[in-house]
This record gives structure tokens, C-alpha cells and sequence, in this order.
């Protein structure tokens, strides 16, 4: 059965409607059903109402600027009034924080988010926000899951397992491009130093990772680990770009089911081949470090079979 999943959002630029109509244009488009009170900076007249909205949705998402909103009969703004029954109900959230001198009462707002531990972003204009909010969307996602499961008391072994398992067949995907560049550094004329193979095989998924927007794993650590690898990566071979050109003589080779064009390195004069030599032992090492730690997460799967 397809799941939707509701979600409210409430901020306090109530005032600048476009920019919140695209902030629910983004959810939309993501198969999310949203609710949001477009006329004020304060929920429903009808407290009730607007409680009843918050209480059914799976993820609240809060957008706060320099305001702190209007407050209500209850002393406090609506916004804040929403954040209480969130973490009194312990329902998933975001919250989304402009990085800008806020009044007294924003401050105080934003002191109690940071002091409960929740989520939240820093973003520095509307355009930024909406960057923020996509690129966060994976993330959302997953906590809703998580919810959902934990609602249902879903076996937390089970969870377990789901995300290991997750992470495990993500993680593979980037180790066998890695296996096969390692098998022809090593028994083909063309090495990682001394020809574009990282260029040639490499370089184009390194560098969607390392600028992917979305989360790829669900473990943070295993998601830190490929990151900085493939950081290290296209910092190698944008240095070998700009130092060196493969010459004419390229070589057709499989590299798994594609064909990729390897030749030799002509160099410029005066490279410091010493840090070429060192940078490639910093890949590997990282390489290697983090195979073993999708190994060592793999036989901990073992651990949650039946």
C-alpha cells in the first residue's frame, strides 16, 4: 500500500506567502500531504483545529527568522505553542533557523530548541532555506519511517537489520568501482600515478558523492567515511588535471560491462611526484579503512538474522 506522509509546517514568515507556498511545493512534489495556515503568523482561531492538524501529521517542520511570531491567549507564540505539543507528543521534527540578529523572545525560542536536543539547520535566505529543506528531505523521510515502525512497536532488532542492510548493499555499489581500478592498477600497464585511470574510472562518481545533496546511508560514520574518500579522491585527480594530459595512445578496457579509454600520463615539468606517491597511500588507507568497516558492519548483520 503507498504511503503518504503528512506534513505541517509552521513558521514565522507568515507575511512573505510565495516563499512559504514553495516551501509546500517542495513536500508536494516529494509525495508529501502538507498542511500549512497561509493567513497569519498564528495557527487556526479554532485551537483545536490546528492541534488536531499537528497531532495527525507524521513530521512537523519549523522555520523560524528573526520574529518570534504573535502571540496567543496562552502567551507564547503560536509557533512555540506548536513546538510544545510536538515534544510533548514526541512526534519527529525539524526545525530551520535563520542566521540573523533575532529579538529577545526568537532568542529565547531558539535556546530551548537547541537545549532539548532537536534537529535543526541554519539557513542564510529563502534560497538557501529551499536548499536546505531538499537536501533534507532523505532525512525526513527516514525519521518518518523510524516513527512509523516505532509507533507500530516494530521489533527494534528487526530496524536494526533493515538499516544495516541498507547500508551494506549502498556501500558496495562504490567498492566494486574501487576493486576493479585497484585489479587494473595492478596487472595492466596502467597505473593510479602514471596513467587517467582515476580520472577515467573514478573521478565522475567520486564526485557525485561528494556533492550529493541527500544522505546515502544511514549510518552518519559510514556516510563521513566515503565522503572524505572521495573528497581525497577528486582532490588527486584535479592536481593530475592540471599537471599532466594522457597521450594519444589510448587503450580500450572493461571496466565492470563499460568501456573507459586508459593511456599514460605526459607530465609537466617539476612534479612533485613525492606528493602524488603520499596522497595515493592516504586513498587507499582510506579505502581500506572503510571495505573494512562495511565488513565489520556486515558480520554484524549476521548477528540480527533469525
Amino acid at each position: 500500500m503507498y504511503f503518504k506522509p503528512r506534513i505541517f509546517i509552521s513558521s514565522t514568515i507568515g507575511d512573505k506567502l510565495e516563499v512559504r507556498r514553495k516551501i509546500k511545493r517542495i513536500f508536494e512534489v516529494a509525495g508529501a500531504e502538507v498542511t500549512l495556515y497561509e493567513k497569519d503568523l498564528t495557527p487556526s482561531i479554532d485551537r483545536n483545529t490546528y492541534r488536531t492538524d499537528i497531532l495527525q501529521t507524521d513530521f512537523v517542520v519549523f522555520i523560524i527568522d528573526e520574529r518570534y511570531g504573535h502571540k496567543t491567549d496562552t502567551g507564547i507564540s503560536g509557533t512555540e505553542e506548536e513546538f510544545n505539543i510536538i515534544t510533548y507528543s514526541k512526534k519527529p521534527c525539524h526545525v530551520y533557523l535563520k542566521e540573523i540578529e533575532k529579538t529577545d523572545e526568537a532568542k529565547r525560542f531558539e535556546s530551548l530548541i537547541n537545549s532539548l536536543g532537536i534537529s535543526y539547520y541554519y539557513y542564510k535566505n529563502h534560497t538557501d532555506l529551499m536548499r536546505k529543506l531538499k537536501s533534507t528531505f532523505f532525512t525526513i523521510a527516514r525519521d518518518i519511517v523510524f516513527y512509523k515502525m516505532d509507533s507500530l512497536q516494530v521489533d527494534p532488532i528487526l530496524l536494526k537489520r533493515i538499516a544495516i542492510k541498507h547500508d551494506i548493499k549502498e556501500g558496495k555499489k562504490f567498492c566494486k568501482l574501487m576493486d576493479r581500478a585497484i585489479d587494473i592498477n595492478l596487472n595492466t600497464p596502467f597505473s593510479f600515478i602514471q596513467s587517467n585511470l582515476f580520472i577515467a574510472a573514478i573521478d565522475i562518481p567520486a564526485t557525485y558523492i561528494k556533492n550529493c545533496m541527500q544522505s546515502i546511508f544511514i549510518d552518519k560514520y559510514c556516510e563521513n567515511m566515503l565522503r572524505n574518500l572521495c573528497d581525497l579522491i577528486t582532490n588527486f585527480t584535479s592536481a593530475m588535471s592540471l599537471q599532466s594530459c594522457p597521450n594519444s595512445n589510448l587503450y580500450p578496457i572493461d571496466f565492470l560491462g563499460q568501456t573507459i579509454y586508459l593511456a599514460n600520463n605526459q607530465w609537466l615539468d617539476n612534479v612533485d611526484f613525492s606528493w602524488y606517491d603520499g596522497q595515493l597511500k592516504i586513498i587507499l588507507d582510506s579505502y581500506n579503512a572503510y571495505r573494512n568497516y562495511l565488513a565489520q558492519k556486515s558480520l554484524e548483520a549476521e548477528l540480527y538474522t533469525d
